[in-house]
C-alpha cells in the first residue's frame, strides 16, 4: 500500500469501525477475496489506531471518573429523600477518597534504632556466620540513616 490511503482502504476501516467484521468490511468495501483482505487490513497500523481510538472515546464516556464520583457521592450524601444508611455509605466513600480515614502511625527514630538493633540480633541468631557478612554489608546503609552505631553489625 502506497504511503496515502486509498479511497477504498478508507472506506473499509469506517465500515470495519462501525460494525466490527473485517471479512462484511472488505466485502462492502469491495475487495476480492474479503475472507483474506479483510483480516490482513484489520491489522493494519492505520486500522488498529483508529479503532484504539473509537474504543478510548468509548471506554471515557463509560466509566466515571473521580471527579464524577465525588460528585456522586456528594449528592447522595446531601440528598435528603434518601434513607441514612444511603446518604451515610455516600459520606463515607467521599471521605475515602479524599483519604479522612488514614491511620498514621508516628514512630521516633530513637524506637527505629531500638527496632533495628532488634532485627539485627534477630537475624544473627539465624542466619549461618558464613554468610553474615554479606547480610550485615546489605544492612549497613539502612542502618546508617535509621539505626543507632550500636546495632551489632559487626
Amino acid at each position: 500500500m502506497s504511503k496515502r490511503p486509498s479511497p477504498r482502504f478508507l472506506n473499509f476501516r469506517t465500515r470495519y469501525l462501525v460494525h466490527g467484521n473485517a471479512t462484511l468490511a472488505a466485502k462492502e468495501a469491495r475487495y476480492k477475496n474479503p475472507n483474506v483482505m479483510g483480516p490482513r487490513l484489520a491489522s493494519h497500523p492505520i486500522v488498529k489506531a483508529a479503532l484504539q481510538a473509537k474504543q478510548g472515546v468509548a471506554l471515557s464516556h463509560a466509566i466515571a471518573d473521580r471527579t464524577e464520583r465525588q460528585k456522586f457521592w456528594t449528592q447522595t450524601m446531601r440528598d435528603s429523600t434518601l434513607d441514612m444508611q444511603h446518604r451515610q455509605k455516600g459520606s463515607e466513600l467521599l471521605g475515602k477518597s479524599e483519604g479522612d480515614f488514614i491511620d498514621r502511625l508516628e514512630i521516633e527514630s530513637t524506637q527505629v534504632g531500638q527496632i533495628l538493633g532488634q532485627v539485627v540480633s534477630i537475624l544473627k541468631s539465624v542466619i549461618p556466620p558464613e554468610f553474615w557478612g554479606k547480610v550485615a554489608e546489605e544492612l549497613a546503609p539502612v542502618i546508617a540513616v535509621y539505626g543507632n552505631n550500636n546495632a551489632g553489625l559487626s
